[in-house]
């Protein structure tokens, strides 16, 4: 299968102090990672890469119960960034790119704690 879009290795991931998924299935294209928090939270990135699909899902998980979801198709890059003390997940999509004057975001806050931001303007 050929990769749709950029995305940080699973090593860059790790560095980061994320594990694998119970989401996470190599032989379906799933690729998934967890971050869990001492507060109990948990920040479950997901990013399906292969075939026509090209998304990423972020979910803000506590005792077993989704908080917040977002799920972004037609994704381009997946890269890590941070701005001060914020460490955050970027993520660019199809017809949004930073260069074509877009006003839109798509921001995965992993640290200090897991939230997210989405925003489009048209």
């Amino acid at each position: 299968m050929s990769i749709n879009f950029d995305f940080p290795d699973e090593l860059e991931f790790f560095e980061r102090e994320f594990g694998l998924s119970d989401k996470n299935e190599n032989d379906e294209g799933i690729i998934s990672y967890l971050k869990q928090y001492e507060s109990g939270r948990e920040l479950v990135v997901t990013i399906l890469p292969y075939g026509y699909d090209s998304s990423v899902t972020v979910e803000i998980i506590e005792d077993n119960t989704v908080l917040a979801s977002i799920t972004r198709d037609n994704v381009t890059s997946v890269t890590f960034q941070g701005w001060g003390k914020e460490q955050a997940i970027r993520v660019e999509w199809e017809g949004r790119e930073p260069w074509e004057g877009g006003n839109y975001d798509f921001i995965i806050f992993y640290n200090p704690i897991p939230k997210f931001f989405y925003g489009e303007l048209s």
